[in-house]
């Protein structure tokens, strides 16, 4: 017997079993097994190396060991109360053990309330990648590192193509061989597919372990299969396989499963198969500090790396490997961004598991380094859940405030990949940043139950509402009743907003590379290959140091069954684009992104057909909405390359066959409105070499962006935006401009109403109505600050043009220091009431503004002035003081700079005219207000420079310049919070 087992008394001379039926009831001693001393089993010392029980119960204070000699292990189930030891990590089993445990009963398996270690004999690593392509019928595989695997082990080589779910291509193998140097594998049988090895390569897996716990037949028919369960940290398991283990949709049933063990920075899994599962590879649920490290998972239902209920943290999940996963159920898919309804059913325990994924966490506080997944819904999933679920479903913060995981940041996520997944639905993404989970009414049923739903939109958690564990005496428990779509990220330590941060990541063979629908993300060096989408954010995001390339050979091949080279129908996939620009409300910076091989392509000859006109392109926008526009410039870029790109050719002034960039010309708001700023000119300078360097604002086709009568040209092969060197010191604004009686009836509609295109007039630019945007009935337009100004003309019919007898102008974005110049015309003798008013702010209000002389006056206003010309114009200075609780309020990344929307619906000015008609909105307007168009502003003299100091009130600064005169206020000015600058030329 080795040293180390000394003073054990072995198995078969053990004479101490406690008899089961004195503490369970009827059975036999020779069937249960009760441990209460100190006990080896040595396979060699059993009849024929079998033992057969029908369960063992370790006492407390009691240990159980398995001594290294080959075994074959039976039982039922396995209660731990003292110690279970089979190897260690420094002495781990090198023998072959077999532990069998028939399925069909969810109660068979391990149970852990004591320690439990097993360990075998690993050497080198579980998992690595081909080096090269393996063509079918190849048995010889290429690797990247060195293997220490045996002949007659058994591997899996991963697919790389598409849909693994629909086509699956993953090939289980049996080494024939091993080369001297470890780097190259014959397999026993010939391959029966290609398996790419290019920019990205197919993983190969080892299954093979010293240990192997598995089932039976039972148990892989029935889905219901023996567990492992640990209610202790204690427990550590290294080189052993699991197969056919778990019990699908049977709470706490799965092959590893850490419950409820609170904090275990000594626990860990490593170099672990886990294959043919029924259910999941490793759950860690209620534990902290587990490490997983050097795993395969493989044919797995269900999430395979799984964090149940959003309140584990500070674990470290390296370098595991999970492949051909499946979704439970039928998987999520949807229109557009609405996903699919899943409840919590007997079928679907977990209803996340119809978008399940390779890795899961509600909670990202983990360590996520160097992973690889394929298959399953995406490779990576975080949905967004406003409440920790199952048992913590009323857990605290300290502060008292219900605790919220999707507020929680990456700890590190850092050289992960994600291949083969993503193609149930369209933002299908191998990392995917969506999703809601969350507890609310089944309307089938009416019970409180999970709710799943895999696409974006908002969370009504209707019973919860309000929230019964918000703390006694706060009135904001309705937050609970609507938590929001977005994952809002703060710091680690919850004081302030924080980004979700990716490093390092690879994504092909998906329909998007990483989609993310929070609120804040930073990627650097996003790798993307044989992507339909790159990649779409929401909210902020910032993107360096990244390439997408499309068309490798792979796809070229027809192996990879990926749409953009195969016979596949198109229709199948999305359109094909490097980066898609989103519509409204988002702010991304991009800095050193290639995009490669990005190549026009004429998918059908009819032009009546939609996808006639969807070719790839490097980059594209989103332009299907007049509800939903551009709020600012809300992307900025500067190295942009596009390497083997077709850049169209010319002729004409036409220009075709591109395939870099494409403004949609939709007529919807988000195409008339789109605008994008080239920061270095290296987008504009791809098609046009010979223009300086930038920033260039490249914007939509219509006249209303020709910002310079010199300089601005429209680009053909952009199809036909035009594009001006920006105006320095200026900056996109968007305007609401709000049709609505004083009884609170409202003509135009709000930004999310409806998608009516009704146009009611429009607003051009300064001294000619030619250069103009159309306004609709669905408010929003966006166009530059300064000397541009903003005429606006209503006509909303035959009938003629109209002026409204009220309307609210809602600066949903003008940033600070800078004024939107804004006029229109009213029929002669009308007179005016102007206000400018704050609804979360009344300190800064200006109720009324004061009339003025001249437009020179009005130039040299802080923005508390209107002007009324001799057309009967109203003319007025809009400007934004800022918030009153902050002064800075911009996202910079990279030497670039977006203002970003500081008003939500908060900061308007009133305009009250005296007109009567019988309308409620608005009474005829003589004559063709482009007469009166106002003469264009030559100059415009520097806005008030806001100084303010750090820690400025509202009470001294932001209040201060609210109050007229503007920048003339004596307390301002003597507090030295805002300098007032001279008017530079005169205007008329």
């Amino acid at each position: 017997m080795p040293g180390h087992y000394s003073g054990f008394t072995r198995w078969e001379d053990y004479s101490g079993f406690t008899r089961w039926e004195a503490l369970y009831g009827s059975a036999t001693a020779a069937s249960d097994v009760v441990v209460s001393g100190s006990v080896v089993l040595h396979g060699c010392a059993q009849p024929g190396v079998n033992v057969t029980v029908a369960s063992i119960t370790v006492l407390p204070g009691a240990t159980l060991a398995i001594g290294d000699s080959a075994l074959r292990l039976a039982f039922n189930r396995l209660r731990i109360n003292g110690s279970f030891v089979m190897g260690s990590p420094a002495c781990p089993i090198a023998s072959s053990i077999t532990v069998t445990v028939p399925g069909g009963n969810e109660t068979y398996g391990v149970d852990n309330a004591g320690s439990y270690d097993v360990h075998g004999v690993m050497q080198g690593p579980t998992w690595t990648r081909i080096s090269s392509t393996v063509a079918a019928g190849s048995k010889v595989l290429p690797l990247q590192e060195a293997v220490q695997w045996q002949a007659g082990d058994s591997i899996v080589l991963v697919t790389t193509t598409w849909k693994d779910e629909l086509v699956n291509q993953n090939e289980v193998l049996t080494v024939a061989a091993v080369s001297a140097d470890g780097r190259s594998v014959t397999t026993q049988q010939p391959l029966q597919f290609n398996h790419y090895g290019g920019e990205y390569q197919a993983e190969v897996g080892l299954l093979t372990r010293r240990i192997l716990f598995t089932s039976d037949a039972v148990s892989t028919a029935s889905g219901i299969g023996p567990h492992t369960t640990s209610f202790t940290p204690a427990m550590r398991i290294s080189g052993a396989a699991f197969q056919a283990w778990g019990a699908r949709n049977r709470p706490g049933r799965y092959s590893i499963h850490y419950h409820l063990a609170g904090n275990a920075p000594g626990a860990f899994v490593k170099n672990v198969a886990i294959y043919n599962s029924n259910w999941r590879c490793i759950s860690i649920h209620g534990t902290n500090d587990v490490t997983l490290y050097g795993n395969v998972g493989f044919n797995i239902p269900g999430h395979c790396y799984y964090l149940e209920d959003g309140v584990e943290e500070r674990c470290v999940l390296e370098r595991n490997l999970a492949a051909f996963v499946h979704p439970i159920q039928t998987a999520g898919s949807g229109g557009g961004q609405a996903g699919t309804d899943r409840w919590q059913s007997a079928d679907l325990f977990d209803p996340s598991d119809s978008g399940a994924s390779g890795f899961y966490s509600l909670n990202a506080y983990n360590t996520w380094l160097n992973n690889a997944a394929s298959g399953g819904f995406s490779g990576f999933t975080f949905p967004h859940a406003p409440r920790a679920i199952k048992d913590h479903r009323s857990i605290k913060k300290a502060d008292g405030f219900p605790f919220d995981p999707s507020q929680r940041p990456f700890l590190l996520f850092k050289g992960n990949s994600a291949h083969s997944t993503g193609y149930f639905w369209e933002h299908n993404a191998a990392v995917y940043i969506g999703g809601m989970l969350f507890y609310k009414t089944d309307p089938a049923d009416g019970q409180v139950k999970l709710f799943y739903n895999n696409g974006r939109g908002s969370i009504q958690a209707d019973p919860l509402c309000p929230d019964p564990n918000w703390p006694a005496g706060d009135s904001n428990n309705w937050q609970d009743c609507w938590v929001g779509s977005a994952r809002s990220t703060k710091t680690a330590d919850g004081s302030a907003d924080g980004f979700l941060v990716l490093e390092d990541t690879t994504a092909a063979l998906a329909n998007v590379g990483v989609t993310s629908w929070g609120d804040r993300v930073e990627v650097y060096n996003l790798r993307g290959f044989d992507l339909s989408r790159g990649a779409e954010y929401l909210g902020q995001s910032f993107m360096k140091d990244s390439r997408f390339r499309i068309n490798t050979t792979n796809s070229v091949n027809g192996w990879s069954q990926w749409p953009y080279s195969s016979s596949e129908y198109y229709w199948n996939s999305q359109v094909i684009k490097g980066f898609e620009w989103y519509d409204t409300t988002t702010t991304t910076i991009l800095s050193n992104i290639t995009f490669e091989n990005y190549k026009y392509v004429q998918y059908t000859a009819d032009p009546s057909d939609w996808w006639y006109w969807q070719t790839p392109h490097a980059f594209r926008m989103l332009s299907h909405s007049d509800q939903f526009k551009p709020d600012k410039t809300m992307m900025v870029t500067k190295g942009i390359t596009c390497s083997n790109c077709d850049m169209g050719s010319c002729s004409g002034g036409s220009c075709s066959g591109g395939a870099f960039f494409h403004v949609d010309e939709t007529y919807r708001g988000s195409s008339w409105l789109f605008n994008w700023l080239d920061a270095d000119g290296s987008v504009v300078r791809a098609v046009q070499p010979s223009k300086p360097p930038g920033p260039y604002l490249i914007a939509s086709q219509p006249d209303w962006w020709r910002l310079d009568e010199a300089a601005s040209w429209r680009e053909p092969r952009f199809n036909n935006p035009w594009v001006s060197p920006m105006p320095a010191g200026e900056a996109a604004a968007r305007l609401e401009m709000r049709v609505r009686a004083a009884g609170g009836q409202q003509y135009s509609l709000g930004a999310f109403d409806g998608q009516d295109v009704t146009r009611i007039g429009y607003v051009s630019q300064f001294g000619d109505v030619g250069k103009r945007v159309v306004m609709t009935r669905t408010e929003g337009t966006t166009g530059m600050t300064g000397k541009y100004g903003w005429y606006t003309v209503w006509n909303m019919s035959s009938s003629g043009f109209h002026a409204p007898k009220r309307l609210e102008l809602i600066l949903f974005n003008v940033p600070r220091n800078k004024a939107v110049m804004w006029a229109s015309c009213w029929p002669q003798g009308t007179s005016f009431t102007v206000s400018k008013t704050f609804d979360w702010a009344s300190c800064q209000n200006v109720d009324p503004l004061t009339p003025v002389a001249s437009r020179a006056a009005l130039l040299a206003s802080g923005g508390n002035s209107f002007w009324v010309d001799g057309n009967s114009c109203l003319h007025l200075k809009l400007t934004d003081p800022g918030h009153h609780w902050q002064y800075s309020d911009s996202f910079q990344r990279d030497g670039l700079y977006v203002e970003e929307p500081i008003r939500w619906y908060d900061l308007r000015y009133v305009i009250t005219t005296n007109m009567a008609c019988a309308d409620t909105f608005f009474c005829p307007l003589p004559g063709d207000p482009a007469t009166r168009v106002p003469p264009a502003i030559t100059s415009m003299p520097p806005s008030c420079q806001d100084v303010q100091p750090a820690g400025a009130t509202c009470g001294s600064v932001q209040c201060g310049w609210g109050l007229s005169p503007g920048c003339s206020n004596p307390t301002v000015i003597n507090g030295g919070f805002c300098q007032p600058f001279p008017i530079t030329q005169s205007q008329p």
